[in-house]
Formats: C-alpha cells, structure tokens, sequence
C-alpha cells in the first residue's frame, strides 16, 4: 500500500467524522504529501520523510504547518490503530508554534497584477478573487454562497448573504465593490438561478452542479501569482513572504482599517 492508497482508506473510513472544510483541508494536505512520496510503501515510512515534506514546506504559515502536522498525525494514527503500518511515525513530530501573526497585507500594485493575469474568459476565477480582495470574505466563504445568496442592487450595489464559521450568517455590502458587482451580473447570466455561485469545471473533473474545490483555488491562484511575477517582476522584487490567498483578505483588511471601516464584521 503507498500513500495515496492509504489516504483513500482513511477518508473512506473517517467520511463522517471531520467537518467539510477540514475534510477539504487534509485531504489537500496529506495528497501534498503523498506527491513528495509517491512510491515509498506505508510501512517504510518514517518521521524523517514526514519531516523532509513539511522542512519543504516552511514557508507556509505557522497554522497552516500545524494543519498539516495534525492531518498527518490522525491519519497515521489511525494506520497504526488497523495494523496498516508497524509504528506511528507522526508520534516523534516536534510540535509547530503558532503565534499571533500580524496581517501581511499585498500592495495596491500586486493585487492589481494578479487579477490582470486572469483571462478575462475566466469569468468564474476572475470574479472569485476579485470577491476576495473587495470584500475581505473568508475562501470557504466564497465557495459556500449560492446564486440565491446574492441580491445585487442599482444603487448601492447589492449584498450577499453568507453562513460564515460557526454556522453564522452575515452579510456583506457590495457598495464598495465595483468591480465584483459588474463580474457578479455577468455569472449569474451563465450559472442559472439556484445551486453553488463557484462550480466546479465538469470538463476538467469537477462534478456537476457542486461548488469548487479548494485544490482547484489554490491551484488557480498560485498560477495567476506566477504569470504577475513574470508579467510585472518589478513589483515582486522585495517580496519575501509567500503570496497565499489569505493575503487577499488581509490586503482589504489593511485598506478598510485605513478608511476608518470595521475590517471583519
């Protein structure tokens, strides 16, 4: 049994037992894993392979590293607890800190670049970023909201009702939000009136009339950062930090404190 295999048998097994969200977000972490070990059998794992993925991966944030540490860990475990391997690797992990971080917001002008490199035949990604830097509004979010989630008004622009962490709803005022207004009428156009905003591509393996995966986002989206920093390396230059999609929502965060507005209602 490699990786891959066991990662199968242990969302098989465990369907019930994670959250949506976090059953999207292991499932992404431990496939990540199983690409920097495609072949090595199970049973030949050790914590110096798991180590080896996440020394690969340290540029993520502190959160981020210990979300994987953790899917790593419940799946071993659980391997080891059905005899499918010998010892549980994850038992000698180090453990990751995770310390309040301030938001590491993007400039104006890499922002800009990277919804530049979306095609704008790519209407569904160039609205959902778009969303995401107008907005502030969480990934999972976005992908959460259905067609009748959205009221768009001619006046000041509509709002969009959505069920946030916790199951609580809130709603977001698109007044500020131009440009998501304008892409928002022309989706609605092409998505019908019910189901999930953001679906998945039927023709490229997403499912027919579900929403979008976060795999497919962060897949989009690291290509849209690569094509900016190709496009317009000058604005790129003194970046050290890794552009993820959170910085989108940190970016408006950082605009909304200036302008005097609640950042995250």
């Amino acid at each position: 049994m490699d990786l891959t295999e066991l990662i199968e048998a242990f969302f098989a097994a465990k369907q019930r037992t994670f959250a949506s969200n976090t059953r999207r977000a292991y499932h992404y972490d431990l496939m990540a894993c199983a690409q920097v070990l495609p072949t090595l059998p199970v049973r030949e794992i050790t914590v110096s392979h798991l180590c080896l993925f996440l020394d690969a991966t340290t540029d993520l944030a502190p959160t981020t590293l210990a979300r994987r540490k953790a899917a790593l860990r419940s799946c071993f475990r659980w391997a080891y607890q059905q005899d499918l391997v010998s010892a549980d690797p994850t038992a000698k992990l180090e453990a990751i800190p995770i310390g309040e971080r301030d938001p590491r917001p993007l400039t104006e002008k890499q922002v800009e670049a990277i919804l530049a490199a979306i095609p704008r035949q790519e209407l569904r990604n160039r609205l959902l970023f778009t969303l995401l830097y107008e907005t502030g509004m969480r990934v999972g979010e976005a992908l959460g909201l259905q067609v009748q989630h959205v009221h768009l008004g001619d006046l000041d622009g509509g709002y969009l009702r959505i069920v946030g962490k916790g199951n609580k709803e809130r709603v977001i005022p698109l007044i500020d939000a131009s440009h998501s207004v304008a892409l928002l009428r022309k989706l609605l156009k092409a998505v019908g009136g019910v189901g999930p905003l953001f679906r998945g591509d039927v023709r490229k393996g997403g499912r027919y009339g579900q929403a979008l995966d976060y795999s497919t986002v962060w897949y989009h989206f690291e290509r849209y950062v690569e094509q900016a920093r190709s496009a317009r390396p000058e604005h790129f230059a003194n970046e050290q930090e890794p552009i993820t999609i959170r910085r989108l929502r940190h970016t408006y965060a950082t605009f909304a404190l200036r302008a005097g507005l609640s950042a995250f209602a």
